[in-house]
């Protein structure tokens, strides 16, 4: 959510690398490695925001790199990859858990001449 990347309207770029990033994929599922890094790379190329572009880029050159004779012993440092769904809706249940046991620090106090006041924890405004 940091980056940028997601919730929001897309522009054309962006766009773009969706649509690379799923051909990639597809690309990738059916053995056409070197096709599935260009399309990786060029999505990188038109969002270089997302945060997956690379770690789906490296994952296809690991990949191609396991399928040769010549570098299957090598191993490539990959950056971290993505979360599954099971990791992701475990660090989602640890952070409601987190806020759920300190409510006091979801609203914090405007700063003096802050153009929109901050909501209180009792629920008026401040």
């Amino acid at each position: 959510m940091a980056s940028g990347a997601f919730l929001r309207s897309l522009t054309r770029h962006e766009e773009l690398a969706a649509l690379l990033l799923m051909r990639g994929h597809c690309l990738e599922d059916n053995g056409r490695l070197a096709e599935a890094q260009v399309a990786y790379a060029l999505a990188h190329q038109s969002f270089p925001s997302n945060p997956y572009t690379l770690p789906f880029l490296a994952d296809a050159v690991q990949a191609d790199l396991d399928r040769s004779p010549m570098f299957a012993r090598r191993k490539v440092r990959l950056p971290p990859r993505m979360p599954t769904m099971d990791e992701s809706i475990r660090m989602a249940e640890e952070l409601n858990a987190a806020n759920a046991q300190n409510p006091s620090q979801w609203y914090h106090q405007a700063p003096t001449g802050a153009p929109w006041p901050a909501m209180n924890p009792t629920g008026g405004m401040p």
